[in-house]
């Protein structure tokens, strides 16, 4: 069977400019809708920027679905799609620097915490490195023990 490479180059280009209409996709009812959405969105490393790009971007719906897109970026030849979505995300859930760094894990937002709380459960295989430089900024730990201990201090909700 011949694969016509032009007609898969046109077809990933029509959906990689079909992501931004379907990140709405992500605050869906439908938690396999989000997912669904998730893991279409993961095949494009670039798909985090369209996401970005909409006011859905920091929903805890838009963040839980980006975090699927994030966890299935696995092995060694997904390690640049992993460190890029990783880097993209945290930089859109910890802009900048805060005017005040928040005392404790309690003190972050429910997205926030949802994001270190996904960092904090992840082996060192799936350790997303990229995106770290925007906890720091916020002054969240970033050793995998010392950010487990920060989050062991509340109860995962």
């Amino acid at each position: 069977m011949l694969i016509d490479a032009e007609a898969v180059v046109s077809s990933y280009d029509a959906v990689r400019e079909a992501l931004p209409a379907l990140a709405v996709l992500l605050t869906s009812d439908s938690p396999e809708l989000r997912a669904e959405t998730a893991n279409l969105f993961a095949w494009f490393p670039e798909s985090v920027m369209a996401l970005a790009e909409t006011p859905e971007a920091t929903t805890l719906r838009a963040v839980e679905a980006m975090l699927v897109g994030l966890a299935d970026c696995t092995g060694v030849e997904r390690y640049y799609d992993r460190y890029y979505t990783a880097h993209r995300l945290f930089t859109l859930v910890f802009p900048g620097k805060p005017a005040e760094a928040p005392q404790s894990f309690g003190d972050l937002s429910d997205v926030q915490q949802r994001v270190v709380r996904f960092i904090a459960d992840q082996d060192a295989d799936g350790w997303p490195a990229g995106g770290m430089d925007a906890l720091r900024r916020w002054k969240v730990p970033t050793g995998h023990s010392d950010l487990r201990a920060y989050v062991g201090g509340v109860q995962a909700g």
